[in-house]
């Protein structure tokens, strides 16, 4: 029988055979009070929170206050002068008179975006942490201001993760800014980097249509997180060969390109990258350069002047305000099908509803099977009426 079950005994004093009823009485009592127990911890974690919500609360106004400390150091040291001091007897030389430049502080080191957890951003972000606090400490002050600056410039879900440590000052209890960088760094540092880094250098390519410029910056990077700074150049500049497309490794193969160099080799194949950039440019403006049209320009007399009637039909078939376009469609310009005609030609044709692009009866002009063979009328073409469009097409 487990313990905690009692089932009472009978009037003889033997014990009384527990019934199913009973046993499920005492199982029914024993999930209440488990439910109590659970109640109460629970409780007694929400208590838990509420503390140290308010401790966050409390460090956070040190920290404003800390903050106030600070910019009302600056701003009094910057309005400080040098103590007096006892005048000789003679007039100071002016070589020796306080630039007045050099009473002004400089300010503080902007702080980086707040780590939010990213293992690849976190070397860079605690090498620029490093640096604010040893060279802006005048302006943070002692140990545990230089902690609370660490844990500002954490996001609220990393905070959530060394709460424990920061709530303690750590195992020392004295708020150390050196373990407690070590203590994110345990957490969020990528141990194998170095080896992921070596990987994707072997096997990382250029793209077909990625500028170097955009390429270089992906392998130069891969290169420092694998430590390939510390190779030599040939072994550098074998890798970065056997990266590139085979358009610029075709081109380099008559360039003489440098293979002990690295940083030559770099620039010869950023001058190859350029050249190719440019010829690319200049290919493609010359496919955008729009033929002129042949017997666009104005015909010229025997003598040599330019014939006017001439320069009068192109201004009418081309200028658009006296015509009208009838192709595939009026209002594209662009149609190679289409065709001016005298605005007083269209408007009769409108009139008597026929097809504005052939004259015809039957059809619409977006529907007009003659698209093909219409041509524009000439400026000079005896104009027609109403009655003769309505003839043609009896």
């Amino acid at each position: 029988m487990e313990e905690g079950l009692g089932f009472g005994s009978n009037p003889s004093g033997t014990p009384a055979q527990p019934t199913q009823q009973d046993f499920l009485n005492e199982i029914v009592a024993q999930i209440a009070r488990i439910g109590t127990q659970v109640s109460e911890q629970r409780e007694s974690t929400r208590a838990n929170m509420d503390t140290i919500l308010a401790q966050n609360e409390e460090l956070r106004n040190q920290n404003n206050a800390l903050l106030a400390r600070m910019q009302n150091l600056e701003a009094g040291h910057q309005n400080l002068s040098p103590p007096p001091q006892a005048t000789p007897a003679t007039t100071p030389s002016p070589s020796r008179r306080q630039s007045p430049r050099a009473s002004k502080s400089r300010k503080p080191i902007p702080m980086p975006e707040p780590f939010e957890g990213s293992k690849e951003r976190f070397g860079t972000w605690k090498v620029t942490i490093e640096y604010i606090l040893e060279t802006d400490q005048d302006f943070i002050g002692g140990n545990r201001e230089k902690c609370i600056v660490i844990w500002n410039n954490l996001t609220a879900n990393v905070q959530t993760k060394v709460a424990p440590w920061y709530e303690k000052g750590g195992p020392s209890h004295n708020y150390d800014p050196d373990q407690f960088l070590d203590y994110l760094s345990f957490h969020y540092r990528d141990a194998h980097e170095r080896e992921r880094a070596l990987a994707q250098i072997e096997s990382i390519r250029q793209k077909k249509n990625e500028s170097f410029a955009d390429f270089f910056v992906r392998f130069s990077g891969l290169l420092g997180r694998c430590g390939g700074d510390e190779w030599d150049d040939a072994q550098k500049l074998t890798r970065l060969r056997r990266s590139l497309n085979d358009d610029i490794r075709t081109i380099a193969l008559n360039r003489g390109i440098a293979k002990t160099d690295y940083q030559m080799a770099v620039s010869d194949y950023q001058q190859i990258a350029s050249d190719m950039e440019t010829s690319a440019l200049e290919e493609k403006a010359r496919r955008n350069q729009v033929p002129i049209p042949q017997g666009s320009a104005p015909k010229k007399d025997q003598d040599g002047d330019v014939d006017m009637v001439t320069v009068s039909a192109l201004k009418t078939t081309r200028a658009g305000g006296t015509g009208r376009k009838t192709g595939k469609d009026g209002n594209n310009k662009n149609d190679p099908d289409s065709n001016w005609i005298p605005d007083e030609i269209f408007q009769q044709r409108k009139k008597a509803g026929v097809c504005t692009r052939c004259g015809q009866k039957g059809h619409k002009f977006r529907k007009c099977p003659n698209a093909l063979v219409t041509r524009a009328i000439p400026i000079n073409a005896v104009a027609i009426t109403e009655e003769e469009v309505l003839e043609g097409n009896e």
